[in-house]
């Protein structure tokens, strides 16, 4: 029996640094963590942000994270080989941020995919042998800013056809695939009807285990059709002041390759992060607690209509936020509304219903995308999209 652990998002900021620089690089990680990653036969983690010093971020939506390369040798010793790349901060800080990225990740022998230059061929995927069984894993982010194109440095974009193809062809070289993804809605510990779709989808394509990454909580995970999909397994090791328990805690996909009947099950582990003990594994009794929580969100991926009004429910509470990202309200409208200062305006039924059009039809959605991307390349130099 193989075991591969999949880890969530890793940030090596400069919280991090200190609390490693006060009580040694050892001290992230607990000693049960430590085991726990030393029984594995491959450990795979999200580089959640480059390794720069560049001062220089691009344009883009959203915070610019960067880490350093210092405790890269702590995080091989440790037992984690394989980085994913493919996320929404990867190119905070351009090409050059992740050249140095690269370039640090070789320099203490952990592997990568998901992202790559031009030296990089085949980013989208990894071949592995582990005890003479063939692993690929793919890794896509959804796609945000600063995705590969035609020449051009980048993480490589979460496109269905692509991954038609991808899994097929490393289904027809290895003996296991497994499809890890960037994305989904930030704290919404379930997939929308359309993403629960769509990593069926994957699974229907070959790939044996799907594994989601980006909404920095625990959610929801299912077998379907005997393949273990994961809609998010939280945040591994991302210190951020002031954030509370469900930041801090995050679930190991571990997975146990059968060989003999070519089929993947699964050891869910729960661990938690605190600055003074580091990240430590929950006990299997602890871990089974935290995630007999996960039940009834795990029981409305069977229920259509149950999923759809929860998505609907989040999304609504999100309203203010995405009326303003589409424009029909601006920032300070957005502010007294969430403050219940001034209702939100009542904007033309015209805007309303041409907005809807532009992001609902596919043709106008792409044309969209293709203006507004012509228009940051005009606006900002060197605008990675």
């Amino acid at each position: 029996m193989i075991r591969i652990n999949v880890l969530g998002d890793l940030v090596l900021t400069d919280p991090i640094n200190e609390i490693a620089g006060q009580a040694g690089p050892s001290a992230l990680f607990s000693c049960s963590m430590k085991r726990f990653l030393g029984e594995a036969d491959l450990n795979v983690f999200n580089l959640e942000s480059p390794l720069t010093s560049r001062e220089r971020s691009e344009k883009k939506v959203g915070p610019a994270l960067r880490g350093t390369k210092e405790l890269l040798p702590a995080l091989a010793g440790s037992g984690l080989g394989i980085a994913t790349l493919a996320n929404n901060h990867m190119m905070d800080f351009g090409v050059s941020g992740l050249e140095d990225t690269l370039d640090a990740l070789d320099e203490n022998d952990i592997r990568h995919l998901g992202a790559g230059t031009k030296r990089v061929g085949a980013p989208h995927r990894l071949r592995c042998a582990t005890q003479g069984t063939s692993v690929s894993f793919i890794n896509v982010a959804e796609q945000e800013f600063g995705v590969v194109a035609a020449g051009r440095a980048g993480v490589v974009r979460e496109d269905i056809a692509s991954l038609y193809y991808w899994i097929r062809e490393e289904k027809a070289v290895s003996d296991f695939v497994i499809a890890i993804v960037h994305g989904g809605n930030e704290y919404f510990p379930l997939p929308s009807p359309q993403r629960l779709q769509r990593a069926r989808l994957y699974a229907d394509f070959g790939a044996d285990a799907v594994i989601y990454h980006h909404t920095h909580v625990i959610s929801a995970y299912e077998n379907y059709k005997s393949k273990p999909i994961f809609y998010g397994i939280g945040n591994f090791l991302f210190h951020w002041p002031g954030k509370g328990a469900d930041w801090n805690t995050g679930m190991v996909a571990s997975l146990l390759l059968d060989v003999e009947s070519k089929r993947i099950t699964t050891e869910p582990r729960v661990h938690r992060y605190s600055p003074d003990e580091g990240v430590s594994i929950l006990s299997g009794r602890e871990s089974q607690l935290e995630i007999s929580d996960l039940e009834d969100l795990n029981t409305a991926l069977s229920d259509p209509d149950h999923l759809s009004k929860l998505w609907e429910e989040f999304c609504l509470r999100q309203r203010h936020s995405y009326l303003r990202l589409n424009n029909l309200v601006s920032r300070f409208q957005e502010e007294l509304a969430q403050r219940s200062v001034w209702p939100l305006p009542i904007f033309p039924n015209r805007s309303l219903l041409n907005g809807l059009n532009a992001l609902r039809c596919i043709s106008h959605r792409e044309a969209s995308v293709t203006v507004l991307e012509a228009e940051a390349k005009q606006r900002f130099d060197k605008f990675i999209t």
